[in-house]
């Protein structure tokens, strides 16, 4: 990283405060845009609320609906935090409102997330829209999105360990903090849970709050047929049969039937115009960046150089971060690889239980690189990584200092069958590796000019 971008990093450090009053504080200075908003769908989760955020995106934008969103982290842009009739907001704007903020919130220390959560507020209570989707960054009953006051729709995806440190060691204080974005006399959808103590949670504060409650395969159900990848989504207001999905992991048809459900819930509630057809268009074409992501660009193109077709390479990016993601990851590659050769580029940040993440892969995995993630202060060295490896007494593991480190050495590896390179460990890096696979990142020295550092640059 170039020396003013780590200054300027330093200078607004993306730092946990788990305080919603500071943020009171700044939308009081601000005229309370918050309390502006209306139709706010609110989305809690463990893993899975990105990808609910969007098949949910997708379904009102086919229906015709303007739609503000609400995201984090970002993968490539900063802007893709927060987009405005579904398109990110221009630089310019949020500039604007970035510097109305500071002016107006001198006297309060605000982080990094806190200050893009109220700038989409402000955004919200400029730009007119029929639906805001929002997600959460990290628990719900703190989270600086849970000042709103009432929410149209609350969804909370799979909820497992994740942010120990900051939300408690057990699951039953996972459950509850995420529990806390359901609001009074609203109505709650959630995705099947694993632990029947978070199930039961959800449903009590539900039933506390007065609040309608649908929970997956309880009250909506999904199944995909093995043969034809076509799967069926059943609720009370009958079958839909669905196209298979453009995000083919087996877990994201738990993400795409909670979003179906919400979907319908507002349909059937006269809240929304929404028809199974549009559902079933709209759902299956739905992507996202860094789940289970085929890449074609620079990192295949490199490692395939000189190979036979037989011997030929497949790259797949997933921002996979915890322990139930890397699971469900694993089982994903055992399924569809387990006749390839599997090598896997690992990232982590040092909020993260490294023996927990590797643990699903060690068993199949051929080839270990491990590598900093640029732009990140407390990612876990490289070094720290390949320990922990060797701690489990995994001798094929290279430590590398760059992305482009990693590449080269890898395309040095002479293989007897097809092979597959797994990028795995965290979204921060998952971004480095898609502008360094499109070009535009020379996967060494972290871009001082990209747009993140110039706000940063103009905040201070």
């Amino acid at each position: 990283m170039h020396d003013d971008a780590l200054k300027l990093v330093k200078q607004h450090p993306k730092y946990i405060n788990l305080d919603l009053q500071r943020t009171y504080d700044a939308l009081e200075c601000l005229n309370n845009p918050h309390l502006k908003l209306k139709n706010v769908i609110h989305i809690a989760g463990t893993n899975g609320k990105g990808s609910v955020k969007t098949y949910m995106t997708n379904i009102l934008v086919k229906a015709g609906y303007k739609v503000h969103v609400f995201t984090s982290p970002h993968i490539q842009h900063l802007n893709e935090r927060i987009l405005l009739n579904n398109r990110p907001i221009s630089n310019t704007l949020l500039k604007e409102y970035l510097t109305d903020i500071k002016q107006a919130c001198q006297d309060i220390s605000l982080s990094f997330f806190e200050l893009l959560t109220i700038a989409f507020f402000v955004a919200c209570a400029n730009e007119e829209s029929d639906y805001i989707v929002i997600e959460t960054g990290l628990g719900g009953t703190h989270d600086a999105t849970n000042v709103l006051p009432d929410a149209l729709l609350t969804i909370i995806t799979s909820i497992s360990y994740d942010h120990t440190q900051f939300l408690g060691e057990s699951i039953k204080d996972i459950a509850k903090s995420k529990a806390g974005i359901i609001k009074p006399s609203t109505t709650l959808i959630a995705s099947p849970q694993e632990e029947k103590i978070v199930k039961y949670i959800l449903m009590d504060t539900a039933y506390d709050k007065e609040s309608e409650f649908y929970i997956g395969m309880r009250d909506f159900h999904y199944h995909r047929n093995e043969l034809t990848d076509d799967w069926f989504f059943h609720d009370s207001n009958g079958t839909l049969l669905l196209q298979p999905l453009k995000m083919a992991a087996e877990y994201q048809h738990e993400n795409a039937a909670t979003a179906i459900m919400a979907a319908r819930y507002l349909n059937s509630r006269y809240l929304a115009d929404i028809s199974d057809d549009i559902i079933c268009d709209a759902v299956p074409e739905t992507t996202m960046p860094a789940r289970m992501q085929y890449l074609d660009g620079r990192i295949l193109q490199t490692i395939n150089a000189n190979k036979t077709k037989e011997l030929e390479w497949q790259v797949i990016l997933d921002g996979c971060h915890n322990f139930d993601g890397a699971h469900r990851v694993a089982q994903e590659c055992l399924k569809r690889y387990d006749d390839y050769h599997i090598y896997i580029f690992l990232s982590l940040l040092t909020t993260k239980n490294i023996v927990n993440f590797v643990r699903p892969f060690l068993m199949f995995t051929r080839g270990w690189y491990t590598l900093p993630i640029a732009g990140e202060d407390n990612d876990v060295p490289p070094q720290e990584l390949a320990k922990t490896l060797e701690d489990f007494s995994v001798s094929n593991v290279t430590v590398c200092d760059s992305i482009k480190d990693a590449v080269d050495k890898l395309k040095k590896i002479q293989t007897y069958k097809p092979s597959l390179l797994l990028i795995i460990g965290s979204l921060y890096q998952a971004g480095n590796i898609l502008n360094y696979d499109q070009g535009l990142y020379d996967g060494k020295n972290f871009n001082s000019d990209d747009d993140e550092f110039k706000i940063m640059a103009m905040l201070h």
